[in-house]
């Protein structure tokens, strides 16, 4: 199930209601969009070396040189181990695990009310690195900007992190699934943003086109143009546009 984004308040009110390790852990990625697995596996003499450490990501291999606030860094100097900032219950040579913080998480989740009624979402420790994208988006406006700092390789992944707090708002918005769209207004900002994520799927699916119609004429294929990597990506925005307009709910209305 995919990591649902919520209400950086909302969000900052569970961390006051779980362990400290673990709340430290969460506030180290909403800082600087880690995954939790790399903010757990960091290790204590990188973070006393620079505030600025390296990190190696657990997912991808790729290196990311994070930036870490310097009250955040004392915070977490005070509280670490010999080996890792974040050490294991049970063995110290060991870091702390996903699953621990993940737990304490949905524990705290579960008895939090929300205007009186449980959280509904599929909150998990990977929903910071999704508040840390909206955030650096809103601020900047720049999705290249925000693809680098969260080290992903295609832009389209991206898009799913920095416009999280739009799909989160649109899904949460929508009617009923059945209701007939004559019931249901979509807003103009709804629309617009559908179009222009569903245009990007057009243009790639065009050149895609474009490639394979070049090779079958005789031309030499240009590398990589088959590659599945774009059929991904346009996978990803047509899903992302969808979901703004739940074109799947709505499609036979409009028809």
């Amino acid at each position: 199930m995919r990591t649902d984004y919520i209400n950086p308040r909302v969000f900052e009110l569970l961390l006051t209601a779980l362990m400290p390790a673990n709340r430290l852990a969460l506030q180290l990625s909403l800082a600087t969009g880690l995954r939790i697995s790399d903010c757990l596996a960091l290790r204590t003499d990188v973070l006393k070396r620079s505030n600025r450490p390296t990190i190696t990501e657990k997912k991808t291999h790729k290196h990311r040189r994070v930036y870490i606030p310097q009250e955040l860094r004392d915070r977490l100097l005070k509280q670490a181990g010999r080996f890792f900032v974040f050490e294991g219950r049970l063995d110290e040579r060991r870091p702390r695990t996903r699953a621990a913080v993940y737990k304490d998480l949905r524990r705290v989740a579960k008895l939090y009310r929300l205007d009186g009624k449980p959280i509904r979402r599929n909150i998990a420790p990977h929903s910071a690195r999704k508040i840390y994208a909206v955030q650096d988006y809103h601020a900047h406006h720049d999705i290249k900007r925000v693809q680098r700092l969260l080290n992903h390789s295609d832009e389209a992944v991206t898009m799913l992190y920095a416009l999280a707090d739009q799909l989160a708002k649109n899904k949460n918005s929508l009617p009923p699934r059945g209701l007939q769209p004559s019931s249901f207004v979509v807003s103009c900002s709804h629309v617009l943003s559908a179009v222009t994520i569903l245009t990007q799927v057009v243009a790639f699916v065009n050149d895609f086109v474009g490639k394979v119609v070049k090779a079958g004429t005789g031309a030499r294929r240009p590398e990589g143009s088959f590659s599945s990597s774009k059929l991904y990506k346009i996978d990803i925005l047509y899903n992302l546009g969808s979901s703004i307009l739940q074109i799947d709910d709505f499609s036979s209305g409009f028809s």
